[in-house]
């Protein structure tokens, strides 16, 4: 092949000479996994994001034109809310829709480092499907350390410890019911004012999951104390839960009867709402399955996830990652070989984004 060949006579675009293709690999494989598996708003994530929002977090329709930092906000976010709640807002006054949106702001068109801070700058890593896209990466770490590319089981073992992390709960078959994310894993947080901490800017942007400031990071510490204008507050996708055996003190199955939660409502007796009543209704319905019921798995996501861990376990040879493979694909087999392959909550119920269809074919692979 020639060093630099293009399509149609010389016009398209050239292809690098072939032993550039490892390094352009490596460089666009960093930038992938960095942006959209390992770094989350809020915590060190080892989670996949679908798409990310650039920008802060502000409540919608505020006056402050800070656009470094977030605000104090609460929980509706408003791309699901229509503009209300707290939004992902990026300079001048909106969300990043594209490249070329940043590129036309007047960020983007700043310094060159100006432009790379936009770029990282996520407010909203939007975790759609993360289950099944993992399976995806799980088929592509698992080539890769067949090939011997250096680093590769250390990534996937990170990811399989988050998917380990995502069985909330010990008895069975219930032990098998995994989530899409927890309150680690989500950016989803609310934001509240801040308070005088020991030991400087290190705590300005992290805390635990229960909304307690996180301790400083390793390093030298400044004997000050600093005034942090936010800390986090609570995780918006769960209920919060005292008793003290809840799994990071949220509840990770939503009881329908809770008087937080807006039930379903039978057709006929939302019919017999008035328009304004059926308008609030679909409003806080809309709300609780979003903030409430969204991290639930679906078949289509367990589909590609099953189907990554068998990818793990036929062409990886490390011990300890194909048996943890086997363990989590185990946990799920048992848990819907007791539902009939159904996607049974643990406190009852079916799943809110797709209990049944392909599930049943699933026997036989099991």
């Amino acid at each position: 092949m020639p060093e630099h060949s293009g399509h149609g006579g010389g016009h398209g675009p050239v292809i690098p000479p072939w032993e550039n293709f490892g390094k352009l690999y490596g460089e666009l494989r960093a930038q992938l996994l960095s942006r959209h598996f390992a770094i989350g708003r809020y915590f060190r994530a080892d989670h996949l994001s679908f798409s990310n929002y650039l920008g802060v977090v502000h409540r919608t329709g505020g006056t402050s034109d800070d656009t470094q930092n977030d605000l104090i906000h609460d929980c509706l976010w408003s791309n699901v809310l229509n503009g209300t709640g707290t939004n992902v807002y990026a300079p001048p006054d909106s969300i990043y829709r594209n490249a070329a949106g940043l590129l036309d702001s007047p960020f983007g068109t700043g310094q060159p480092n100006d432009q790379l801070f936009e770029r990282w700058r996520v407010g909203d890593h939007w975790r759609v499907n993360p289950l099944m896209y993992s399976g995806q990466l799980m088929v592509c770490l698992a080539v890769e350390a067949s090939l011997g590319i250096p680093g590769s089981l250390d990534i996937l073992a990170r990811l399989l410890s988050t998917t380990a992390s995502l069985f909330k709960f010990p008895t069975a078959p219930y032990n098998g019911y995994i989530l899409r994310w927890d309150a680690v894993t989500t950016d989803h947080w609310t934001v509240v004012p801040g308070q005088s901490v020991q030991g400087g800017p290190n705590n300005q942007q992290a805390a635990d999951p229960a909304g307690k400031p996180a301790p400083a990071a390793s390093g030298p510490v400044e004997d000050l104390e600093e005034i942090v204008p936010w800390r986090l507050g609570v995780c918006c996708d769960f209920f919060p839960f005292t008793d003290p055996s809840a799994p990071d003190g949220y509840l990770y199955s939503t009881p329908l009867d809770d008087p937080r939660y807006t039930a379903y409502l039978e057709s006929t007796d939302f019919k017999s709402l008035a328009i304004d009543q059926q308008q609030s209704y679909y409003a806080a319905r809309l709300v609780s399955i979003f903030q409430n019921r969204y991290y639930e798995p679906s078949q289509d996501e367990l589909t590609g996830y099953l189907a990554g861990l068998s990818f793990v376990s036929a062409v990886v040879s490390d011990a300890a990652i194909r048996a943890e493979a086997a363990s989590q694909a185990a946990l799920v087999g048992g848990w819907m070989s007791a539902n009939g392959y159904l996607l049974v909550r643990p406190n009852g119920g079916f799943v809110a984004q797709g209990a049944a269809g392909v599930g049943s074919s699933l026997e036989f692979p099991f």
